[in-house]
């Protein structure tokens, strides 16, 4: 029962605009908990005592109720108070159409429409959490360029597919995909084949977003073999439907974070430290360095992120050792199908280039860690490729290329190459050669 009698208007006065903030924060993350709301809201502005006497008014006025879930946590919920206020304050439309127009359905959700049974909370949690972490580091980082989260309830940009999530930031979607370790082998081949369904709709192939699946692994402590098992199974069901516009990466949120910071969205907005420095390593090997996508249409639709080569004074590609001094680059980033997906496919991505130039061409792909990527080849069975080479930036830096390239033998050793020929072995690989 509630003890203060208020409406909508009296709230709009009673409550400060933080107070309003963050019941319009609990209806987009559809419920938070108290320390996602003091952490998240209301840290600089009171200490924890104080916070939990406000959240006591808030309950004697009416517009939040509490849910408890797992022994003695509590999540916050809107009553039907608390959501009438948020739509009056952030004047949420009452009714919407439908693309046809020839519906009129609601503009907004209604506390049953919201509510969760307890077992169920915990996902929202940790999916609400990751989201609060990533919009407290993108404040961090300075960046300006707008964002949007919807929580799976207001996504409505996607019907054939329903993510638990979506951060919408300029020309790519991230997909969230919170793993609570609860879906068994068979639940994840039925969650990808749902995904198949999606790439293979009008809904996709019209969208101009690149879509990136972020598959967060929480509430396990076998964090490998969780990973393994959602990438087999997402590889499994959609080989060959992966894409320069579709990728899934898989690992925990705490590596997710730091991807979407360091790598994603550089890229978005073309500033990645990493590529730049690799683009003039590249360079100070003395290649001419291109954007692989020239090339698309020669590499079965495959994007690669470089097309590097040696020219002459007359831009003719320049032979070393009897081999051209040509390759495809990409700078590789762990836990992605798309990777696996270009390495699978190799031979028959790079036959036409073969059909049309009269010539092979090699692939490239650089990394931070070699015994990683290798480990990764090794779960999907990727057996050696005569025309795949690994290296790092380092590598790069510190030695001429023919050393610099990696690949491993059928015994996992790794070894480098005596010249730029590329076919004589050298396992002392940390070795300068004058």
């Amino acid at each position: 029962m509630y003890i203060i009698k208020v409406n909508t208007y009296d709230l709009q006065n009673l409550l400060s605009e933080e107070e309003l903030n963050v019941l319009h924060q609990i209806y987009l993350h559809r419920c938070l908990t108290l320390k996602q709301i003091y952490n998240n809201f209301l840290k600089d502005l009171m200490n924890f005592g104080d916070f939990l006497k406000k959240e006591k008014e808030w309950l004697d006025y009416g517009v939040i109720e509490e849910v408890s879930f797992n022994d003695e946590n509590l999540a916050l919920f809107l009553t039907k108070l608390g959501i009438d206020t948020v739509v009056a304050k952030y004047d949420l439309p009452k009714n919407i159409a439908t693309d046809s127009n020839s519906k009129i359905k609601d503009g907004y959700y209604r506390p049953a429409d919201l509510k969760m049974l307890p077992k169920a909370i915990p996902h929202q949690v940790h999916l609400n959490q990751f989201v609060l972490d990533f919009k407290r580091l993108y404040e961090l980082c300075g960046l300006t360029e707008e964002w949007s989260y919807f929580d799976e309830k207001y996504m409505s940009m996607y019907t054939k597919i329903r993510p638990d999530g979506l951060i919408r930031f300029l020309d790519t979607d991230f997909f969230l995909e919170e793993d609570m370790n609860t879906e068994n082998k068979n639940q994840l081949i039925t969650k990808w084949e749902h995904y198949k369904s999606f790439l293979a709709s009008f809904e996709y192939q019209k969208t101009s977003q690149k879509i990136i699946v972020l598959f967060i692994i929480d509430n396990t402590k076998q964090i490998e073999n969780r990973k393994n098992l959602i990438k087999l199974t997402a590889y499994d069901t959609l080989f060959n439907s992966i894409s320069d516009k579709f990728d899934i990466v898989v690992s925990t949120r705490e590596a997710l974070m730091k991807m979407l910071f360091h790598i994603f969205i550089p890229n978005i907005l073309e500033n990645n430290k990493r590529r730049k420095n690799l683009e003039l390593l590249l360079q100070k090997q003395g290649f001419l360095v291109d954007n692989g996508e020239l090339l698309k249409e020669n590499l079965s639709n495959k994007v690669y992120q470089y097309y590097v080569r040696k020219v002459d004074e007359n831009n003719n590609l320049i032979m070393e050792n009897n081999r051209f001094q040509e390759f495809l680059v990409d700078y590789y980033y762990p836990d992605s199908l798309t990777f696996v997906d270009k390495i699978t496919l190799f031979n028959s991505s790079v036959s036409s280039f073969r059909f049309k130039y009269k010539r092979p061409i090699s692939y490239i792909i650089v990394c931070d860690n070699i015994n990683y990527l290798n480990k990764e080849l090794k779960l999907f069975n990727l057996k050696y490729h005569e025309n795949i080479f690994f290296t790092t930036l380092d590598r790069l830096n510190q030695y001429p290329l023919y050393q610099a390239l990696c690949q491993f033998d059928i015994s996992d050793r790794l070894y480098c190459f005596t010249d730029s020929s590329l076919t004589t072995r050298d396992y002392d690989i940390n070795k300068r050669k004058e």
